[in-house]
């Protein structure tokens, strides 16, 4: 059983992880830094129903849509809806920003509203970091901080010890 658990959890991105739950805990600093006020976060059921209203998506970008690390509803000051995708990446590449700039690209499609593209990561690689300068993509800069499990548990959980207060 220790092996085989061993073997599992050798094999899970650990890193990616928190990155990705990072990045589900700032949603709103990310809405913010955009200017926006949270409405909702879409699951997957909210993404398949929106891509039912487009017939020409690739099958194979489907799934991709799917599994978008995090995909949010907001509004303007003027009450008007706009979503948010964000991929996240410790160093996000040019395969991220792809993949963040198409779900955006989605989204606007699916839903006729404005759509914005987010890369929440610690570094950018040059593509990317000129992507950001150009305004093509947002970045949401995450800090080494951000990835400490303490902190993210204790954020994520206030009402369960962290595991410094189990010892």
């Amino acid at each position: 059983m220790a092996s085989n658990l061993k073997d599992y959890t050798g094999t899970l991105d650990l890193k990616g992880m928190l990155v990705r739950r990072a990045t589900r805990i700032h949603f709103e600093s990310i809405l913010s830094q955009l200017k926006l006020e949270y409405v909702n976060i879409l699951i997957r059921s909210d993404l398949i129903a929106l891509l039912r209203r487009i017939s020409d998506i690739d099958t194979g970008h489907r799934p991709s849509f799917y599994r978008a690390d995090l995909v949010l509803e907001a509004v303007d000051t003027d009450g008007i809806t706009h979503y948010v995708t964000a991929e996240a990446s410790y160093t996000a590449d040019r395969r991220n920003t792809n993949r963040a700039l198409r779900n955006a690209e989605y989204l606007q499609r699916c839903t006729g509203c404005p759509a914005h593209a987010v890369i929440a990561s610690v570094n950018n690689d040059r593509e990317v970091q000129r992507l950001v300068a150009i305004g093509t993509i947002h970045w949401y800069r995450l800090t080494d901080k951000d990835l400490d499990t303490e902190w993210q548990d204790s954020f994520l959980r206030p009402d369960l010890p962290t595991t410094q207060q189990l010892h």
